[in-house]
This record gives structure tokens, C-alpha cells and sequence, in this order.
């Protein structure tokens, strides 16, 4: 099942660290793997080694999918929510 707009702040909030979103351009290029390879290496540079043994959650890395009442007139379709900036912040509100 997916969450909430509202489960996924409160999941960003009480995360033990909080990475800065690595937006990179829209393009073709975004369904390759090595788009999602850079994405990710991206993201690991902001966890170092030390963090990674001693973080219990990590929030603001990616977007979630979430569940929403609009899906209901939109079959076939996803809702995308978060990448925040700050709590209650996201890039995709």
C-alpha cells in the first residue's frame, strides 16, 4: 500500500538524516540507467561512510509515490509527492 502525502511528511520529519535533492535536467536521457546511476552516485556523496553505520532513516533522497482522491478521475495515472526542500516543503507538492 502506499502512503500519504501527510505519512510522508511525517516520515520526512522524524528521519535521522535529511539529503538536499539532487534535481538533474528532464531529457531522454532520464530512462537510462546511467541517468539513474548519476542520480544515485549523487546521492550517496552526501552519505558518507561514517553516516550510513549510524543512520536509522534517511528521507528527501527521491520522490514517493503516494495515494491521492484525484487518482480516482485518473485511471492509469500516479501521484508523485515530496523531494523536500524542507519539512513540509516538497518540490512536487
Amino acid at each position: 500500500m502506499l502512503p500519504t502525502r501527510r505519512l510522508v511528511d511525517s516520515i520526512y520529519e522524524a528521519a535521522d538524516l535529511k539529503l538536499v535533492p539532487q534535481p538533474l535536467p528532464a531529457s531522454e536521457e532520464m530512462r537510462s540507467t546511467a541517468y539513474l546511476v548519476r542520480h544515485d552516485t549523487l546521492i550517496a556523496e552526501q552519505r558518507p561512510c561514517e553516516l550510513r553505520q549510524r543512520t536509522r532513516s534517511t528521507a528527501g533522497h527521491k520522490k514517493d509515490l503516494v495515494l491521492s482522491d484525484r487518482l480516482l478521475s485518473m485511471p492509469g495515472r500516479v501521484a508523485i509527492y515530496g523531494w523536500h526542500r524542507a519539512a513540509r516543503h516538497p518540490i512536487n507538492p
